[in-house]
């Protein structure tokens, strides 16, 4: 094979493999993509919040209502950022009333994350009594995820 063919055949297979992506209706997510995921005690008195990836552990934090939990990061190539969320609902006594747990971001996560092309995408939980809600920037929109069990 000429070198000229040898390249014919390198551009072809990689519009080939460039239409096929961006011709499915799987959101692509570029590596090393900014990221802003929000968490929001809406209703719930002592909420305890444990949320960590395989990297990072970002710690136990205790919300109150109205309170944020935030963090920002870059997605790792091949979309492989996972972080997990642990949700426990504390009684007065410091007993644990009630728990979930849930991928508070991964690539599908990810997918449903604000546009924001200049700064970062961002990403937002609302936790209430009934359960926990995802929208894409802000608490509008938001779609009831979870129920706490």
């Amino acid at each position: 094979m000429s070198r000229t063919s040898h390249y014919m055949f390198l551009l072809v297979l990689t519009l080939y493999h460039g239409y096929s992506v961006t011709s499915s209706n799987v959101p692509v997510v570029n590596a090393f993509e900014r990221f802003d995921v929000t968490i929001m005690d809406a209703e719930i008195e002592n909420l305890v919040v444990h949320v960590s990836s395989k990297d990072s552990d970002l710690g136990n934090k205790t919300m109150n209502v109205k309170t944020k939990f935030d963090w920002k990061f870059r997605m790792a190539i091949g979309d492989s950022t996972v972080f997990r969320g642990q949700f426990f609902w504390m009684n007065p006594d410091n007993s644990v009333a009630n728990q979930l747990q849930f991928n508070v971001f991964d690539k599908n996560v990810a997918a449903q994350c604000g546009q924001n092309i200049i700064i970062e995408r961002k990403c937002f939980w609302l936790v209430n009594k009934i359960g926990f809600y995802f929208a894409r920037d802000e608490p509008k929109n938001m779609k009831l995820m979870y129920r706490w069990s």
